[in-house]
C-alpha cells in the first residue's frame, strides 16, 4: 500500500471540536471486529485508528460495541472524542417510519448512564438520537431532547446530535426539520455515489445553521460486494454502462472510489469508516486522505447518479 497521508482535521460546526477527516464507526456486521476477532481485535483496531490520527469514534448501545470500545480506550492516553446514541423507538428492527417514538425521558437517562459505564468515561462528547424519523421528530423534540439538554447541563454530555434512518427517509425529511430546529449541534447522514440527496437539502441547511456533519454509508454493500454492485448497475443502467472508468491511477477498488467521492464533499466534516478489519481501515483512510477523483469523474458520477436519493441502497425498506 502507498504511504498514507497525514491526518487532516476540520471544525465540527458550532461544536468547535477539531475532528479528524476520518472517523471510526463501530456499527455494521463487523462490530469493530467483535464478530470475528473478539476484544483483542477491537483493541488492535482502536489503537491503529488513534495512531492514524483518528480522534472521533462513533458507537451506539444498539451496536453492542460500547463496552469493548471502553476497554480498548482505557489503555490509550491520546484524546478521543466519543459519540454514542440513544435509541428512540420501541423496536430496533421496526422499519415503519410512522411508528410512534419513545417519549419517556427516563429512557434517555438510563441509556446514557449505561453508556457512561460501558465507555468508562464521565462525559460523552456527542449524544445523538439514533435513527430519528421525520414523522416522530416533533415528539422527540418535545419529550426526549429536554432530557438530553438536562444531561448536558449536568456535564454528562457535551453536544446534541441526531442521525437519520436512510432506509426510512431517503428524502432526508428528518434532516430538513432537524437542522433549523435549533436543538442539534450535529447531524449524521448518508452520502454516496448512489445517494446524493444531501447535496439538494441537508448540506445547505447544515451549513446555514453551522451544524457539524458526520457522513456515513459512503460505500454501503454495493461498493464492497462486486455482485451487488453489478446488480445495482443493471437496475440503474439497462444499457450496460459500468463504472470501470473509476479504476484508474491510485484508485484500486470501487470501495476506494466511493470513499474518494464522498471525501470530495467538503461539507462533510468527518467521514465514518465502519470496519472490524485493520487492513480495511488503512485502505479506507488512504482513500479518504489521498488524491481526489479526477474532476471529470466526479462530474460524470453526479450527472449519471445525481438524481438518486439512496432508495436503491435499502431494498429491505421498499
Amino acid at each position: 500500500m502507498a504511504q498514507i497521508p497525514g491526518m487532516t482535521y476540520r471544525t465540527l460546526g458550532r461544536t468547535g471540536l477539531r475532528v479528524s477527516r476520518v472517523g471510526l464507526g463501530s456499527g455494521g456486521p463487523s462490530r469493530l471486529g467483535q464478530s470475528h476477532g473478539g476484544d483483542a481485535l477491537v483493541e488492535r483496531l482502536v489503537k491503529q485508528a488513534v495512531n492514524l490520527g483518528i480522534n472521533l469514534i462513533d458507537t451506539a448501545p444498539g451496536y453492542g460495541t460500547e463496552a469493548a470500545l471502553g476497554a480498548a480506550l482505557s489503555s490509550i492516553s491520546d484524546p478521543v472524542y466519543l459519540a454514542t446514541k440513544v435509541w428512540c423507538y420501541p423496536n430496533v428492527h421496526d422499519k415503519d417510519p410512522h411508528t410512534r417514538p419513545l417519549t419517556d425521558p427516563v429512557h434517555v437517562y438510563q441509556s446514557v448512564e449505561q453508556s457512561l459505564r460501558n465507555l468508562r468515561t464521565e462525559t460523552i462528547d456527542l449524544l445523538q438520537l439514533h435513527g430519528a424519523r421525520a414523522p416522530g421528530l416533533p415528539l422527540l423534540l418535545e419529550h426526549l431532547v429536554p432530557a438530553m439538554i438536562r444531561l448536558r447541563e449536568q456535564g454528562k454530555i457535551r453536544f446534541l446530535g441526531t442521525t437519520e434512518s436512510p432506509g426510512n427517509d431517503p428524502a432526508q425529511d428528518m434532516a430538513a426539520q432537524a437542522c433549523p430546529s435549533g436543538f442539534f449541534d450535529t447531524i449524521m447522514i448518508q452520502y454516496s455515489i448512489f445517494d446524493q440527496e444531501a447535496e439538494r437539502r441537508t448540506f445547505p441547511l447544515a451549513q446555514e445553521h453551522d451544524i457539524g456533519v458526520l457522513g456515513m454509508c459512503a460505500t454501503r454493500a454495493a461498493f464492497t460486494a462486486p455482485q451487488a454492485l453489478t446488480q445495482m448497475l443493471d437496475q440503474l443502467n439497462p444499457d450496460g454502462e459500468n463504472l470501470d472508468f473509476l479504476l484508474q491511477g491510485p484508485v484500486c477498488s470501487f470501495a476506494d472510489a466511493a470513499y474518494r467521492f464522498a471525501a470530495a464533499q467538503d461539507r462533510i466534516h468527518t467521514l465514518l469508516v465502519g470496519t472490524g478489519n485493520p487492513d480495511h481501515l488503512l485502505e479506507s483512510t488512504a482513500a479518504i486522505l489521498g488524491s481526489p477523483l479526477p474532476a471529470e469523474h466526479l462530474q460524470l458520477l453526479k450527472k449519471r447518479f445525481g438524481h438518486l436519493d439512496g432508495t436503491i441502497l435499502w431494498p429491505e425498506y421498499n
